[in-house]
C-alpha cells in the first residue's frame, strides 16, 4: 500500500475505533453505498473490505449512535467557497462563540469543527447563506483529514458538548443572526436548575455540586462567566442580600487563578444583577461540574424509579481517577501533581497535561466520556516528584511537546546509578531491581506487584539499596522503622506510595507485626484491602493497600510467597562504602526522576501490550509467574536484550522458593509437634519425629527433609548415634521462640503436654 493510502487508512481507523462508520470517497463522491450504516455498526471486516485502492479520501457518517457512551458525531462546516464575504465574516464571529475542538482545513480554505454530542444532532443548513455555516448531523457525511486536500489545524480531540444544536444556535444568536421559527432551539433556562417549584421562594438547601465546584475558584478565561453565574445564583435563586452576595464574591475571587481586579469584579457583578440571568442544568459551564441528578440536592427528589435505577447502574461503571497515579483502559495511565493553592490537580493523560478541579469536576476535553477526579483526604506527593511533573507540564506548554527519551536510555541510566552505589555478584539482580523501580511507575496497570524483600545480615547493603529505592521509585515514603496503623493504611491508600520499610527484626507479640502482615498479605494484589473498626463510630473502615512495597529484614519473613527476595551481599572492597557517603549529595536524582516520569507518560501503551503478551514457562507458572509478570513486561519494553537472563533468574528463584516452601512446611510441622512438649530440652529419635511429621505433612516420604529442617531451624543441641538410630537433643526454649517468630505459637492444654523423657542410657556421644 502506498504511504498516502496507509495514512488515509490509519486516519479512518481512528474514527472507526471511536465507534463511527466510514465511507470512502474519490473527488468528494462516495465510492459505495452507505445508507445501511446509518442504522447499524460497521464491522471491522466491512471496514477492511472497503475499496481503499480507489479512494483518495474518507468520510464519517454524522448523527449516528453506535458508541457505548451514546455520543454522536457532529461537524460545524464553515464554507468559504460558495458564500459571500459578509456571510463569511458573520461565520468567523460565530465560531468564536463555539467551544474549541478538533479543527480541520478543507481544500477550499474552509474549516470543519468536529464535536461529540450527548443529544442526537439534526443537520441544519438554513444559515449557510447568511453565516457560511452548516451543522452536519443526521443523514450527512463529512470528509476528514487525511483525505486529499484536508489537513488538521490543531491536535485537539473532538470536544464533548451536551447539545451541539443548542451551541450552534447560541453562537448564531450571539452575532445577531435571527433564527427561523422552525429551527429555534431555546437553550435558555426558564427556571433555575429547571425547578419551577422553587421559583417564588428563596432556596435554603445545600449548594449543588456545580456551584460547589465554581466556589473553589476557576482559571483565567472562566472567571467572568463563573462570576455571573455565582452572582445570579446567590442574588436570584437564594435571594440573598446584595451586600452579602458581594462579600461572598470578594472571598471567592481570592481563590481564582489569578484573581480578577476589584474593578472588573464589580463590573461583572453589577451586570449580573441587572441581567437577572437564569441558568439550568444544561448550561455548558455548570454541566461540567454536574454529578448527576441522583446525587444533586436539587435533583434527587425528582427522580422517577427508572431514572434512579439507571443512575445506580451508571455509578457501577463510573470512572473515578486518583489525582496522583491511576490506570483505566479509557484513559490509559495517568500521572498527576497536586496544585494545593487552588485545590486543583495537574494530570498527564495521553502525553498531555490538563489542569482540573479535584472533586466533582468532569474531564471532557481529552476523553470520549466524562471522568471524575477523586479527592483523597490524605493525598501527598513527595517534593521531587511534584516538582518534576510541573516542569514537564511547563515544557509541554512552552514547546507544545515533550522530548521523550529512548526506552533503553532510561533503563541504562538507572542501572548505572544503582550499580555504582550498591554491590551484588549476580548482574541479573541489577536488572531485577531496575525493572522493579521502573515498574513502580506503572503499577496501577498490573493485577499483581511483588513486594521486594531485601534480606541479609549487617553491612550487606540493605540500607543502601533502600535509599536508592527512596531516590528513584514512584512517590516513595521514607525508610520507615516504626509503623502506626492509621498512618500506614492512609498513606498507602490516599498517596499511592512506594512503601519502604526497614525492619531488622519483627516482634510477633507487637501490634506492628500483625499490621505489617496485613499490608503485605493484602497489598501485593489489586483490590487488596484491610478492615479496621472505627473506635468512635464502631463502623468498619476499609483501606486499599495495593502498591509497590520494599522491606529490609535480617531474617526470612512469613509472607515470602508474595515477595521477591534478594539476599544482600557484603561488597568485596571498601569502594562501595566510600561511595555511600556521596549518595545523599548526588545531583542527578531529580534528572533521573524526570526520565522515569517521561517513561511513564509515554511508554504505558507498550507496557500494557507487553504485560498482556508475557507467557508462563515450564519452570515459571502459577502464583509465582503472576508476581514476576510485571517485571518481565517492563524488561521487554526497556531492556529487551536482558529479557532472557531475567526469565532464567525468575525460574531459578521460583525453584528455590518452591524448595523453601516445602522445607518451611516441614519446619512448621516440627515446631508444632515440639510445642506439645514441656521442660527445656527433649531427646527424640529422628525416625520417631519423621513419623509424626508424616502425619501432619503426608508428602514427606523419608527422613532426609526432616533432618534438613532440623538443621535449618538451629534448635538441635546435640546429635546422638543410638542402637535405635539417630537421636537429637532439642532445645525446646529455642524451638518455642522459633514458633513465635513464625506465628504458629499455640496454647497446649496441660494434659496434652508431654513430659521430657530421660536420654537413652545406651546413647553415645
Amino acid at each position: 500500500m502506498w504511504p498516502e493510502k496507509s495514512r488515509l487508512r490509519e486516519a479512518a481507523l481512528e474514527y472507526w475505533e471511536m465507534g463511527f462508520n466510514i465511507v470512502l470517497v474519490r473527488g468528494k463522491q462516495p465510492l459505495h453505498d452507505w445508507k445501511q450504516w446509518q442504522n447499524q455498526k460497521q464491522s471491522f471486516e466491512e471496514f477492511r473490505a472497503l475499496p481503499w485502492d480507489k479512494a483518495d479520501g474518507f468520510a464519517v457518517i454524522c448523527g449516528t449512535g453506535h458508541r457505548k457512551d451514546g455520543l454522536y458525531l457532529a461537524v460545524v462546516d464553515f464554507d468559504v467557497k460558495n458564500t459571500s464575504a459578509e456571510a463569511q465574516a458573520k461565520g468567523k464571529e460565530a465560531l468564536k462563540n463555539m467551544r474549541i475542538t478538533r479543527i480541520e482545513k478543507t481544500p477550499s480554505g474552509g474549516q470543519h469543527w468536529i464535536y461529540l454530542s450527548n443529544k442526537k444532532p439534526r443537520s441544519i443548513s438554513a444559515y449557510h447563506e447568511v453565516a457560511a455555516l452548516e451543522l452536519l448531523g443526521e443523514g450527512k457525511i463529512c470528509i476528514m483529514a487525511s483525505s486529499k486536500g484536508y489537513r488538521r489545524l490543531n491536535d485537539n480531540p473532538p470536544t464533548v458538548v451536551y447539545d451541539v444544536e443548542a451551541m450552534f444556535y447560541d453562537a448564531l444568536k450571539a452575532v445577531g443572526i435571527k433564527l427561523t421559527s422552525n429551527n429555534i432551539v431555546d437553550s435558555k433556562a426558564k427556571f433555575w436548575f429547571d425547578r419551577e417549584d422553587l421559583a417564588s421562594k428563596p432556596y435554603k438547601g445545600k449548594h449543588p455540586a456545580c456551584i460547589e465546584g465554581l466556589l473553589k475558584g476557576v482559571n483565567q478565561g472562566l472567571r467572568n462567566e463563573a462570576c455571573i453565574r455565582l452572582a445570579c445564583y446567590f442574588a436570584n435563586f437564594r435571594m440573598m442580600d446584595v451586600k452579602k452576595v458581594w462579600k461572598t464574591l470578594v472571598e471567592w475571587n481570592r481563590l481564582n487563578n489569578p484573581p480578577l481586579e476589584e474593578r472588573e469584579l464589580r463590573s461583572v457583578f453589577e451586570s449580573a444583577l441587572r441581567g437577572k440571568y437564569v441558568y439550568g442544568c444544561t448550561d455548558d459551564l455548570l454541566s461540567k461540574y454536574c454529578v448527576g441528578k441522583a446525587e444533586c440536592p436539587l435533583g434527587a427528589g425528582n427522580l422517577e424509579p427508572l431514572e434512579l435505577i439507571e443512575h445506580e447502574l451508571e455509578q457501577q461503571h463510573a470512572i473515578k481517577l486518583h489525582p496522583l497515579i491511576d490506570y483505566h483502559p479509557e484513559t490509559g495511565l495517568t500521572v498527576g501533581a497536586l496544585l494545593k493553592e487552588s485545590s486543583r490537580t495537574l494530570i498527564f493523560a495521553k502525553e498531555r497535561p490538563i489542569v482540573v478541579q479535584i472533586g466533582n469536576c468532569l474531564l471532557e476535553e481529552n476523553f470520549a466520556k466524562p471522568i471524575s477526579v477523586e479527592n483523597p483526604r490524605w493525598a501527598f506527593l513527595e517534593k521531587t516528584w511534584n516538582e518534576q511533573i510541573l516542569l514537564l507540564a511547563s515544557e509541554f506548554y512552552s514547546n507544545k511537546q515533550i522530548e521523550f527519551p529512548d526506552e533503553n536510555e532510561v533503563f541504562e541510566k538507572v542501572l548505572q546509578k544503582v550499580s555504582y552505589y550498591w554491590y551484588h555478584s549476580d548482574s541479573r539482580v541489577y536488572t531485577l531491581i531496575v525493572c522493579w523501580i521502573l515498574g513502580s511507575y506503572f503499577h496501577p496497570i498490573f493485577v499483581f506487584y511483588p513486594a521486594l524483600n531485601l534480606q541479609g545480615q549487617r553491612e550487606t547493603g540493605k540500607s543502601t539499596l533502600l535509599e536508592l529505592l527512596r531516590r528513584l521509585c514512584w512517590n516513595p515514603t521514607g525508610r520507615e522503622v516504626a509503623l502506626r496503623e492509621a498512618d500506614l493504611f492512609r498513606t498507602i491508600q490516599d498517596s499511592r506510595v512506594t512503601y519502604i520499610a526497614d525492619i531488622t527484626r519483627l516482634d510477633p507479640k507487637s501490634k506492628t507485626y500483625s499490621e505489617v502482615i496485613d499490608v503485605y498479605e493484602t497489598g501485593t494484589e489489586k483490590g487488596g484491602r484491610v478492615r479496621r473498626i472505627d473506635k468512635e463510630t464502631g463502623q468498619p473502615i476499609e483501606y486499599q493497600t495495593y502498591g509497590p512495597k520494599a522491606i529490609a529484614t535480617r531474617y526470612e519473613l512469613p509472607f515470602t510467597a508474595k515477595c521477591i527476595r534478594i539476599i544482600t551481599e557484603k561488597a568485596p572492597n571498601k569502594e562501595y562504602s566510600k561511595r555511600r557517603h556521596k549518595l545523599d549529595f548526588d545531583p542527578e536524582w531529580a534528572e533521573l526522576v524526570n526520565l522515569l516520569l517521561k517513561a511513564a507518560i509515554k511508554c504505558w501503551p507498550l507496557v500494557v501490550e507487553a504485560y498482556n503478551s508475557v507467557e508462563q514457562t515450564d519452570k515459571l507458572m502459577g502464583r509465582t509467574f503472576n508476581y514476576w509478570a510485571p517485571l518481565l513486561a517492563i524488561c521487554k519494553v526497556f531492556a529487551s536484550q536482558r529479557y532472557n537472563d531475567l526469565v532464567r533468574l525468575a525460574e531459578e528463584m521460583a525453584e528455590l522458593q518452591e524448595k523453601g516452601d516445602r522445607l518451611s512446611e516441614v519446619e512448621d510441622a516440627i515446631l508444632a509437634i515440639l510445642l506439645e512438649y514441656s521442660d527445656d530440652t527433649l531427646t527424640i529419635l529422628l525416625k520417631d519425629i519423621t513419623q509424626r511429621v508424616q502425619v501432619v505433612v503426608p508428602w514427606v516420604k523419608n527422613w532426609h527433609i526432616v533432618k534438613s529442617a532440623l538443621d535449618n531451624l538451629g534448635i538441635v543441641k546435640r546429635r546422638y548415634e543410638t542402637r535405635q538410630g539417630i537421636s537429637y537433643q532439642i532445645d525446646l526454649e529455642r524451638a518455642k521462640k522459633k514458633a513465635e517468630a513464625k506465628g504458629i505459637l499455640q496454647e497446649i492444654p496441660e494434659e496434652r503436654q508431654i513430659k521430657k523423657k530421660e536420654p537413652d542410657k545406651s546413647a553415645t556421644a
